[in-house]
């Protein structure tokens, strides 16, 4: 694949900025549906480059939140995730180590993963108290009451309702998302509030919030040849509620955890939050997020996220891909408990 040479250039800049000698060799590192990714040697030194999409409409700045987390939990002593190196803003481009492993497949997922995986969570929030921590940005989409994480699943919904019907595959999307995802978000939506009553307007304290890797799971993880579990991708990273970090743990598709282990991962979680408590936040939130990453799957369709896995390189068949989206979309749904 051919570099352009403005690329290389900055790469290089980058490159010397971390005392590092230029390029002698670049390789498109496939697989990354939001971002270019590069594995690019420097003397005796293997790399990863990240270069960042950016859109007038994606105000998401996916640089900034990433490397400021790697570098918050790296500069701590967390050692489960990739070193960030050097950062080009201007030209949205990141250097960091590059993790040599292999990807995990659900059938080897067992207590030692899934520990490994709190275990991560756990020991980067025993730094949440730390000055720095402050100036670390809230995650994607962060809750910090129940209205919220109803209120945001509702615009996921409202997105896809406004999508043109110009085509079968966005025929066959508005049918579902009008008639499936609304009656069953209306269901859900009216069943919480009857539950909890007034308290589903309450901001969870900031002592209880936590600071969360989000789109956090072993879709973005990699076992090296020691037998470590490297985590990696957090361009959605910040402070959240540790409730939303769960649900989405335990909602994420391309390597799903079972949930036998939500009770065991909540009660390690133990020392963030009270685990009784989360665990009532968590089992009432879990349709919630069920729902949301029914329409995740279906952010094919819109435009700024269709240009996002253009820009990455992804299918150039986009009605095949939308519709392979929409079956996975439906079939998650089928698993989702709707309340009466």
């Amino acid at each position: 694949m051919t570099i352009d040479s403005h690329l290389i250039a900055a790469i290089n800049q980058l490159l010397q900025r971390a005392s590092l000698p230029h390029a002698s060799e670049f390789a498109r590192v496939r697989g990354g549906a939001n971002n270019r990714v590069f594995r690019i040697r420097s003397a005796d030194s293997t790399l990863l480059l990240k270069r960042y999409f950016q859109h007038s409409d994606d105000q998401r700045n996916r640089l900034q939140a990433e490397f400021s987390f790697g570098q918050f939990a790296w500069q701590r002593g967390l050692r489960q995730l990739p070193q960030p190196i050097a950062a080009d803003a201007p030209n949205g481009l990141a250097l960091y180590e590059f993790i040599d492993g292999r990807k995990i497949d659900s059938a080897e997922l067992n207590d030692r993963y899934v520990a490994a995986a709190a275990e991560f969570v756990s020991q980067l929030n025993q730094h949440r108290n730390h000055p720095d921590a402050a100036d670390l940005s809230n995650a994607s989409e962060a809750c910090f009451s129940i209205a919220e994480h109803i209120e945001c699943l509702e615009t996921r919904i409202a997105q896809l309702e406004q999508i043109s019907t110009n085509s079968p595959e966005e025929q066959a999307l508005s049918e579902f998302v009008s008639g499936s995802l609304r009656l069953a978000f209306e269901s859900i939506a009216s069943t919480i509030p009857r539950r909890i009553g007034n308290s589903v307007g309450d901001r969870l304290p900031d002592t209880e919030r936590v600071l969360s890797p989000s789109d956090f799971g072993f879709h973005n993880a990699l076992v090296t040849d020691d037998e470590e579990i490297k985590f990696f991708d957090f361009e959605y990273a910040g402070w959240d509620d540790p409730a939303k970090l769960v649900c989405d743990f335990f909602c994420q598709i391309e390597v799903p955890v079972s949930h036998r282990y939500l009770k065991d991962f909540v009660d390690s979680l133990a020392g963030l939050a009270n685990s009784e408590e989360l665990y009532r936040r968590v089992e009432m939130l879990l349709p919630v997020y069920r729902l949301k990453w029914c329409c995740i799957l279906l952010n094919e369709f819109l435009p700024t996220s269709s240009a996002r896995r253009q820009f990455s390189g992804g299918a150039s068949d986009l009605g095949g891909q939308r519709m392979e989206q929409l079956e996975k979309a439906r079939a998650m749904f089928q698993q989702i408990d709707i309340p009466d």
